[in-house]
């Protein structure tokens, strides 16, 4: 949840400073004795390590965050964000923030 919360400060900034783009980079660190290990929750809301990863290193994910976007188009970067980090753990579904709803087109 850390992430959204992340972008959501990045949204008001964008707000309150009237500017458009912010090149965004996600890491984690930590002291590195054990590997990190991505924790996600069932559907039940139970924690577990699932079929995550144990990982030596995580890569940065760096991203052209749009704030100052549509609130439709904003969520789809929170969420892809998010999809993006834990997907180095092996984890395939975000379990704390629901996937956008596919907006339809219209000719």
């Amino acid at each position: 949840m850390a992430i959204a919360d992340f972008m959501g400060l990045i949204r008001e900034a964008s707000d309150r400073l009237g500017l458009g783009e912010y090149e965004v980079r996600v890491q984690f660190e930590w002291n590195k004795t054990e590997r990190l290990q991505i924790w996600t929750t069932d559907g039940m809301n139970f924690s577990y390590a699932g079929s995550t990863i144990l990982l030596a290193q995580y890569t940065p994910i760096e991203v052209t965050v749009r704030a100052d976007a549509e609130s439709a188009d904003f969520y789809q970067q929170v969420y892809d964000l998010v999809l993006d980090c834990l997907n180095q753990g092996g984890i395939a579904h975000v379990q704390t923030v629901t996937r956008p709803r596919l907006r339809s087109s219209r000719l």
